[in-house]
């Protein structure tokens, strides 16, 4: 299961991938970590890694507020379904351009099984260098670009098969 969490204008996966005795394997954008968290009403220990980071925490609902190092975040917990729609993913299997740049590179051919989060190619727009996964597992049906090709917000990049067809409303 992925959680998508929006903080300020970027929306980040979240997706746990093993239970540990003292905290939770995260699968997060730039690489798998071991997280914890301790929390008491006066202050918060989120520990990465084994390295502890003191903060505070205040949820409301689907918003998490967290003060950390003398700043403010605010966290906004996503619906999978709307977020992929939010990122320019159609949920049929249709990875599209977030926004206008320029293919860095591509990770997968047409045929390829791939799995939900897999990194599918790297895009760069205005020099911030961004990868762009699967929405979901399943078989790679078209690459549309190619390396160095630039594109337009919205502009079909990755088409997929789902592995399980999402319901219809």
């Amino acid at each position: 299961m992925r959680i998508v969490w929006r903080l300020g204008e970027r929306e980040y996966a979240v997706a746990p991938l093993a239970w540990l005795g003292n905290g939770v394997c995260l699968r997060l954008p730039g690489g798998d970590r071991v997280a914890s968290l301790w929390q008491d009403p006066d202050q918060s220990v989120l520990t990465l890694d084994g390295s502890p980071h003191p903060l505070w925490v205040a949820r409301h609902g689907d918003d998490v507020h967290i003060h950390y190092r003398g700043r403010s975040y605010h966290l906004q917990r996503l619906d999978p379904l709307a977020s992929a729609a939010a990122m320019g993913i159609d949920v049929e299997g249709e990875l599209r351009a977030p926004m206008p740049g320029v293919v860095v590179s591509i990770d997968v051919t047409p045929g390829v099984q791939v799995q939900e989060g897999q990194r599918l190619l790297a895009m760069e727009s205005m020099k911030l260098l961004s990868e762009l996964v699967a929405p979901c597992s399943g078989k790679v049906l078209a690459v549309t670009v190619e390396t160095g090709a630039s594109f337009d917000k919205g502009a079909l990049l990755v088409q997929l098969e789902p592995a399980i067809s999402p319901e219809k409303h």
